[in-house]
């Protein structure tokens, strides 16, 4: 049996459309580096680096992560909700993509 990420870009969802990522490989390649940035930021507290040294990664980290989610968003506007509204769909395109946002924006 396949994996979750088997299989192309695009995968069908309980809301009709299929999902496409184009930058998908952008994003994961981000999140790997955020990932190792988190990483090397545990290793700094266990070191008991000072705090402000500390602070500066995590808000580096906050902002990366910030920065690969708007890519996301991107992707999200560009493929699911343009989907939607070409299936004739614009109160739930405008309703998907004002939670997708919301979710980002706090």
């Amino acid at each position: 049996m396949a994996g979750p990420h088997a299989g192309d870009a695009a995968r069908g969802d309980d809301s009709g459309h299929e999902h496409s990522h184009p930058r998908r490989d952008q994003v994961v390649a981000r999140l790997a580096r955020i990932e190792g940035h988190v990483r090397s930021i545990r290793e700094m507290v266990l070191a008991n680096r000072d705090c402000p040294e500390v602070l500066t990664q995590v808000a580096a980290v906050r902002g990366a992560l910030q920065s690969a989610g708007k890519v996301i968003l991107e992707d999200h506007f560009e493929s699911c909700i343009v989907s939607a509204v070409e299936r004739g769909d614009h109160a739930a395109a405008i309703e998907e993509f004002k939670q997708a946002f919301s979710k980002l924006a706090h």
